[in-house]
């Protein structure tokens, strides 16, 4: 299948890439501390896509769907019930603890270590944008299994790429992470990395800041990028803007 690159459609960020967006069967993942939204991010770029006629899915591992559609319809209200109903969106809801005892009965059954019985994308549509809530949230229910979620891991981004979506992958980090990811791996698998940071100023206050830290199908600005949450617009990215500008 054709690859063709489509723009991420959050404000202020397309113009970071040469190519102006992700090339469809990528995996990216988009990385960051408690609080610098990841979330937000993530949503509202399905959501401006989902009003571009794409269809889209948000699978969570974490949060129900009932506490994600709340959340960011009291923050920024962008309509996510009218989308839902017209089908442009989907959100899902996956329990990873079922996800990991699956996938240990089918490395214990299966010579191959092929996992056969996974229904994560156990839907009947395909979709063109897809993201999933949170990695964070996979690794702990493998927490006694790190072969199996190893591979489990590499089963999920073979999947996603098999769509040949633009699938935006959440993990949670430390506010200065040193690894982009909770077991260190999960951005080797990934195509591009994104980081979102909640940096302190030399007076105390924070900035929140972006970097696109690798990205293989296109050059891209290598720069701590600021960005905001803004109302109804979401997450803005201010690519001329610069970094403690309020301190100076």
């Amino acid at each position: 299948m054709a690859k063709k690159f489509l723009p991420v459609r959050v404000h202020g960020f397309d113009v970071l890439i040469e190519k102006q967006g992700f090339r469809s069967g990528d995996n990216i993942l988009v990385s960051g501390g408690t609080g610098t939204g990841k979330t937000t991010f993530c949503m509202n770029s399905l959501i401006n896509s989902a009003k571009e006629g794409e269809k889209c899915l948000y699978l969570t591992f974490e949060e129900s769907a009932e506490k994600i559609r709340e959340n960011l319809e009291d923050n920024y209200e962008w309509g996510i019930p009218q989308l839902e109903k017209q089908k442009k969106l989907v959100i899902v809801e996956r329990d990873a603890m079922r996800i990991a005892r699956v996938v240990e009965v089918a490395l214990k059954k299966n010579s191959n270590k092929k996992i056969t019985d996974d229904k994560t994308f156990d839907f009947d549509f395909k979709p063109d944008r897809i993201v999933v809530d949170s990695l964070s949230a996979l690794s702990i229910a493998f927490s006694n299994d790190e072969e199996g979620y190893r591979r489990y891991l590499k089963h999920l981004f073979d999947q996603m790429a098999g769509f040949n979506s633009v699938n935006l992958i959440i993990t949670e980090t430390t506010q200065n992470p040193e690894i982009y990811s909770r077991e260190g791996i999960e951005e080797f698998l990934a195509d591009g990395v994104i980081v979102l940071y909640n940096v302190k100023s030399k007076s105390g206050q924070r900035y929140n800041a972006l970097e696109i830290l690798k990205l293989r199908s296109s050059a891209h600005v290598k720069k701590l990028v600021p960005y905001k949450l803004m109302g109804k617009q979401g997450f803005v990215v201010m690519p001329k803007a610069t970094l403690f500008a309020d301190d100076e």
